[in-house]
This record gives C-alpha cells, structure tokens and sequence, in this order.
C-alpha cells in the first residue's frame, strides 16, 4: 500500500518544509519513489526544488476543479527519484473560495483516491502552519503524520495542539491516522535548555518520538539553496547520516500499530 505521510505542525519555522525536502531525498537515496505536495501557499518546498508550474498549473487547480488531475500538476526535480505537486499562494484564494462549503476538507484526499498518482512508493505533504483549511485536507488525505519540533516553547505548544487537531480528524473523520512519530529537530546539542527540553520530551511521549534527532546545521540552508538535499548535496556529512537514520526509522514503523498519539 502506497503510503502517504503528512508532516505537521501548526508553528511556522519548526522544520516541516526542510523535513520533507530532506526526508524525501533520503527515501530517493534509498531507491524509494517519492511524490511530495506541498500544501502551503508559501510555497517553500516547490522554490527549494526549483519546481516550474506546469503548464502554470499548481496545487490549487487540482483541489479548485474535478477537472484537473493530480497527475497533470505533478512536476520533476534535479532529483530524479523525486516529484512535486507544486504550491502557489493562490492556495489562499482557494480556502476562501471554498469556505463554508460541504466537504471541503475532503478535496485533496478526493484527488488523490479519483486520480491516483501511480509508480510512487511514498507520498509526503507538506503542510502549512496553520490548523485551518489545508492542514486538515493533509490529515484527512495522509495514514500518517510526522511532527517535527525544534524544542520551543512555542513549538512544543504547537505540537500538542497539533496532536489534539489530529485525534479530532481521526474521531471524525480518517479513522485510519496515525501518529508515525514526532522528530525533534534543530537541536543544539550543547546547550543545557536543549538537553532538558529533548529529555522532557522523550520522558512524556516515549517511542513516539524518533530515536533520530536532526542537528542545527548550516548545511541545511546552503543544501535548500543548491536544490538538492543534504544527503545528496554533502553525502558524507554527520546530518546526511541523520536524514538516512530517520528514513529506516520511518520504514521500520510502517505499518506498525505503536506509535498513536
């Protein structure tokens, strides 16, 4: 079964985009087919792959109209094993559009069961920080959510409050959601708060939360801005090595029934 795993925080700068950018290199590296969607109108992830519109189509035309496939929005990357749905801020116009309208939080999971994308072995999206609209078609279209959180207070209050929104789509709506794990990410290994935060976390959740905890390193940045991620970019570098480390650790919980929120 083809998995389709939503990363989700409703806090903006905790690493969503960057997760998904570098996790999906990670699965490409391994041989892993990977269709990312990036859901959020800030369209971070589509500029880090240097992601042309195709045929000025986006995102926001497959979940506007019944008329346009997923499958004619989908573009390809430098990365050959990897393809993005782009995003634009029209994506904006479209959660206006649609307010108040019946199932409207089922559009994307609608796109993707009417017109499939074939061939992929993973799908991630990539959501906004935002418990609105767009986070919640990502909960009602993925099996799974990954959240990352860079130890914060805001961070961490978002992640709970992110957990909460996920029960409530689960009750309602997708019964089959699960939590895949919670990543600490752009730790500071040598800071005493970063040392309690990340114990505190690992302490109150357990092994909900990924063994692997992902660096603060300028790498990332300079990775995102060559359109290539860090285990492409710097393949021998210690955060390559922990993107490769989080990808088996999300390999080995597929299917799990551990790991709810």
């Amino acid at each position: 079964m083809q998995r389709i795993i939503a990363v989700a925080n409703h806090k903006g700068g905790c690493g969503k985009t960057t997760t998904a950018f570098n996790l999906a290199g990670a699965f490409a590296e391994r041989g892993l087919a990977v269709l990312l969607i990036d859901l959020d109108p800030q369209a971070a992830l589509t500029r880090g792959f240097g992601a042309a519109l195709p045929d000025g189509l986006s995102l926001s035309d497959a979940l506007a109209s019944e008329h346009v496939p997923l499958g004619q929005v989908i573009c390809p990357t430098a990365v050959p094993q990897v393809h993005v749905i782009p995003a634009d801020e029209r994506l904006r116009e479209v959660e206006l559009g649609l307010a108040g309208k019946f199932g409207r939080e089922l559009r994307l999971r609608a796109a993707l069961r009417e017109h499939p994308p074939a061939g992929y072995d993973v799908v991630i999206v990539d959501c906004a920080p935002s418990l609105g609209f767009l986070m919640g078609n990502a909960l009602v279209a993925a099996r799974e959510v990954l959240v990352p959180v860079d130890l914060g207070t805001d961070s961490l209050d978002a992640m709970v409050e992110t957990l909460e929104h996920m029960r409530f789509i689960r009750k309602e709506i997708n019964y089959g959601l699960r939590l895949l794990g919670i990543l600490v990410n752009d730790v500071k290994p040598n800071t005493v708060y970063a040392q309690q935060a990340e114990a505190f976390l690992r302490g109150k959740y357990g092994e909900a939360v990924f063994q692997t905890a992902i660096s603060s390193s300028v790498i990332v940045p300079d990775a995102k801005r060559a359109r290539r991620p860090v285990v492409f970019y710097q393949p021998r570098s210690a955060i390559a090595e922990q993107y490769r480390r989080l990808a088996e650790e999300v390999i080995a919980r597929a299917e799990q029934s551990g790991g709810t929120a």
